[in-house]
């Protein structure tokens, strides 16, 4: 969940710079709404999906027992570009955050680069030496960023009630037709859902869960048996995997009107005063409260450790996903040579090297890296879609068949709409390059199964 958690530094701060270049951020709300819609479609599917393909893989085992062969492959392909990205996005926004302490966002481009590619080789080296501490240090840092945010809120509102005015800063307002500001508005909504990487990632990463009960749902089946229903939705290690994924129903689109209200009340995003829209809010909301500059600099301070974090979990998926594809016989075993500490360190390691090459292709500009980005996400939900119709259509009859026909369908079809949007939204700013990209990543996954190094014995 820290992936998906963690989107909170970047996802907001990406969407108004959508708009406020060009005098739109009054139409935010539209775009906080179709973040929200998607959030809770994406989480319904891959909620109901861990009850189908609860053996891991995600997508892509889903695509290769309901669809075809060459688009799982495809697929799988594509969560590594994701999880690389993961580490670009994640890494670079740690960086970001970190020089929003100094009021130097934006300021010279190989600062971000290289604070981007320090942050990601000291989540290399923590995650080389095993999972059980980096996952204990993970879970530690996400309740202090929770109590900092409720203390971060409640100094945003006094603000407001004290009438603090909003920050003023001239900038030219670039002028468009409605046609343009549309294409914004679809951009800004696009940008603000990037990290639902992390539904993904649990259905991948499900056969390492642990297959019992968590305390809640024991006591659940024990003392309120009139819900076993519910109970038994969230048992196992499915409900853990939906346990996590309820949260993605509610958080992007909740945290993300948190901080687009106050972003536009206040006048400040990406870029203003030097700081980051969250950096520019938490310079505001805990300057209302004593010893609010101690607790801005705890809360820039932690939200690098948590970009870093969500970089870890990337280099986690990684190995899952290519443990999974090794032993589906979709990329050479070479690939997973395990470490006797329990780590797949070529897997890391190759993932690592080609995240800190991207940085510095996109001269450490995270924005650069979203269309990417979104490709790796939303391509894989829209398979997981159409994977799950073909099992309802198969497995079911009459008005559950086609209400989660229609459900499945509606999910695909929104997977697909922001696969395609990611791309048109950004062509301008390189967004083409991802067609030419994708391309060559799915002809070169195809190429190495048919060369002597995807030669498998029986």
């Amino acid at each position: 969940g820290v992936d998906y958690f963690t989107s909170y530094f970047y996802a907001t701060g990406e969407m108004l710079h959508a708009l406020h270049p060009y005098g739109l951020q009054q139409y935010a709300y539209i775009a906080v709404a179709v973040i929200a819609f998607a959030n809770f479609v994406f989480g319904a599917l891959y909620m109901y999906s861990l009850g189908i393909f609860n053996e891991g893989g995600g997508s892509y085992t889903a695509s290769m027992r309901y669809l075809k062969p060459t688009l799982s492959l495809i697929v799988a392909v594509t969560l590594i570009q994701d999880y690389t990205l993961t580490i670009v996005v994640s890494a670079l926004s740690g960086g970001d955050q970190l020089l929003s302490i100094l009021n130097a966002y934006g300021t010279n481009w190989i600062w971000h680069f290289l604070l981007g590619a320090a942050l990601a080789a000291v989540t290399w080296y923590i995650t080389i030496r095993g999972r059980c501490e980096s996952a204990q240090v993970v879970f530690t840092l996400l309740g202090v960023f929770g109590l900092l945010t409720v203390t971060l809120a409640v100094g945003l509102l006094i603000a407001h009630v004290k009438g603090v005015p909003p920050v003023s800063v001239t900038e030219e307002i670039q002028h468009v037709s409605l046609a343009q500001a549309l294409m914004h508005m679809l951009t800004a909504s696009m940008k603000g859902m990037v990290a639902l990487s992390g539904l993904e990632a649990m259905s991948n990463g499900i056969q390492f869960v642990i297959n019992e009960d968590v305390s809640l749902v024991k006591w659940g089946k024990k003392h309120l048996p009139r819900l076993n229903r519910l109970w038994n939705f969230y048992s196992g290690k499915s409900g853990i995997g939906r346990f996590v994924q309820t949260a993605f129903l509610f958080y992007g689109g909740l945290t993300t009107l948190f901080l687009a209200t106050f972003a536009l009340r206040f006048n400040v995003f990406d870029g203003t005063l030097g700081r980051t829209l969250v950096g520019n809010l938490a310079y505001i909301g805990f300057g209302q409260i004593p010893g609010g500059s101690v607790l801005f600099w705890a809360y820039q301070i932690l939200a690098v450790a948590l970009l870093a974090a969500a970089s870890m979990t990337a280099l986690q998926d990684a190995q899952a996903t290519e443990w999974r594809d090794v032993a589906i016989g979709e990329i050479p075993e070479v690939i997973v040579y395990r470490d006797p500490r329990g780590t797949f360190t070529r897997s890391v390691t190759i993932t690592f090297g080609a995240a800190v090459l991207i940085m510095f292709i996109v001269r450490g500009q995270t924005t650069l890296a979203v269309p990417y980005y979104g490709v790796g996400v939303f391509m894989p939900i829209m398979v997981m879609g159409l994977a799950v119709r073909q099992h309802v259509l198969q497995h079911y009859a009459g008005r559950a068949r086609t209400w989660g026909a229609a459900g499945a369908t509606l999910a695909a079809g929104l997977g697909a709409t922001v696969f395609v949007g990611q791309i048109v939204g950004k062509w301008a700013e390189g967004g083409w390059v991802v067609l030419i990209s994708f391309s060559i990543l799915a002809l070169a996954a195809h190429a190495m199964l048919l060369s002597p190094l995807g030669h498998r014995e029986p």
